[in-house]
């Protein structure tokens, strides 16, 4: 999964698969980070928590550091109508704008390692391995394995 957190007094959760479907959108005020974590997990273990402003705010590195996830978050200031135009095919979903902000954090950082999700699954199909799929994505974002064979490899041990 992939995971955006807007944090403040209204705090935001989005969580995309690895192809880019939703699985949750969530905003709730005065969330402690405790409330947070617990939410995340009713859907699965995360392989990237995101943000959608260069400055990561602390709690969200907190909460990534406790899932050992890597931390995405955009090379500038993402401005309001650029999140709009990242969110434009989800804008059915989201209740408010810290959903908004949370959605284009997950959104751009599935958009930075889809080519390799997509690389991952074309090696592995190849040599009918798909069933290990998840498990070598983990290995390369989460566990910063060198390439793809590499965590092929180590997978088949």
């Amino acid at each position: 999964m992939i995971v955006g957190i807007d944090p403040g007094v209204t705090t935001a959760i989005a969580i995309l698969d690895i192809n880019g479907n939703v699985l949750n959108l969530h905003s709730s005020r005065d969330m402690k980070r405790s409330d947070i974590i617990d939410h995340i997990i009713r859907f699965g273990n995360p392989i990237i928590i995101s943000s959608d402003v260069d400055v990561v705010p602390k709690s969200v590195k907190k909460i990534a550091r406790k899932f050992g996830c890597v931390l995405y978050s955009p090379d500038y200031q993402v401005s309001f109508a650029q999140k709009k135009k990242i969110t434009r095919g989800y804008s059915d979903l989201t209740r408010n704008h810290h959903e908004m902000d949370a959605l284009s954090a997950c959104v751009k950082a599935w958009k930075r390692y889809r080519p390799m999700f997509m690389k991952i699954g074309d090696m592995l199909k190849k040599s009918n391995k798909e069933k290990f799929f998840l498990e070598i994505v983990s290995k390369l974002v989460k566990d910063g394995s060198p390439n793809i064979e590499s965590a092929i490899l180590a997978t088949e041990r």
